[in-house]
């Protein structure tokens, strides 16, 4: 994210809202639709920018409550949130060790998903995270505060792979006429009007474990955010670092130049001309991140060869067998054998 002044808006990430067209389909109006009830900046910077105005956000959350006829559109989106739809910021979230980390990063590196926005009060009895909506408009302000605040929730729901219950959740709007997917949603006492927009979590969850935590890529995501995404890291460190996120990326069928570099906020061409630089080609790296884990699953596990292939992005187990014999000059099933 680039340095701004005072002056400038609050920005947050466009691919927060990358669920939006599929909930559409859902309520029966076309996402389409609702682009075309806000104005052209608006529609321009959210097609086109990586960050956005928070307001062209309120905007379109609004359009959508109003041409869907649910006042309740932003809450059911931002139950859809997904950490790692936010690129290099969710993707750090995920690779925590424990949820108490992760919360400790969204505190530090909020600013990447929306800056001015998140508050982390973590105290004896619990840990309270708050939510700033820098909206004027009251209708969209309670849209981006009821997305966020949803959004917070379904993010920590995914990383410890429960459906964690606050011990409660506000907002600084009126109650609307209906709360009862609110109620659903949270499973906790909702309360409005109140003086911030926050979730409450309870005191065990610093030591829950994150089910996708990966010690590496934590690591090396966090530096990478420090430096200024990879201004100041040696270019080697960039290739480890593209590493991890194509082997955290294999299992889901994703690891492709485009969508590591998007997790990186980096163009593909960027990603490419930064790893020619070190005499690395994207092809050759995700051949490595597949020999090294192969080996791994086959000979220090007992999964059968049909989900190795799924955990290394292979759609079927001969190309899987063959790469193995390629790299290892033996077939999966023989080598494990062996040993």
């Amino acid at each position: 994210m680039q340095p701004q002044t005072a002056t400038d808006p609050p920005l947050f990430q466009t691919a927060s809202l990358s669920r939006m067209a599929q909930l559409c389909r859902e309520l029966g109006v076309r996402d389409e639709a609702i682009h075309a009830q806000v104005d052209a900046a608006c529609r321009r910077s959210l097609a086109h920018a990586t960050l956005a105005p928070v307001q062209h956000a309120g905007a379109l959350l609004q359009a959508g409550a109003l041409l869907s006829g649910r006042d309740d559109f932003g809450l059911r989106l931002g139950a859809r949130h997904h950490p790692g739809d936010l690129g290099t910021a969710g993707f750090l979230l995920l690779a925590a060790p424990t949820a108490g980390v992760m919360i400790e990063a969204l505190d530090r590196h909020g600013r990447l998903i929306q800056d001015q926005a998140f508050g982390v009060v973590a105290e004896t009895g619990g840990v309270e995270l708050y939510y700033t909506a820098p909206v004027d408009d009251p209708a969209q302000r309670r849209q981006d505060a009821e997305f966020s605040i949803a959004c917070i929730v379904a993010a920590v729901r995914t990383a410890v792979g429960s459906r964690l219950t606050p011990l409660e959740v506000s907002f600084e709007h009126a109650a609307p006429a209906d709360t009862a997917q609110h109620r659903a949603l949270f499973g906790c006492p909702v309360r409005f009007g109140r003086p911030a927009n926050r979730v409450v979590l309870g005191r065990s969850i610093r030591q829950m474990p994150i089910v996708t935590a990966d010690a590496a890529l934590f690591g090396q995501l966090g530096s990478y955010v420090e430096s200024g995404f990879g201004a100041g890291l040696e270019t080697a460190e960039l290739v480890g670092i593209v590493g991890c996120v194509i082997a955290a990326l294999l299992p889901g069928g994703e690891a492709s130049l485009d969508a590591v570099a998007r997790r990186l906020d980096l163009s593909p061409r960027t990603l490419q001309r930064k790893l020619a630089q070190a005499g690395a080609g994207f092809g050759e790296l995700l051949d490595s991140a597949r020999r090294e884990l192969a080996k791994r699953y086959v000979l220090g596990t007992r999964l059968s060869m049909a989900h190795i292939a799924q955990l290394l992005g292979y759609s079927e187990s001969a190309t899987f067998t063959r790469s193995y014999q390629r790299w290892h000059q033996v077939a999966p099933r023989r080598h494990r054998q062996r040993t």
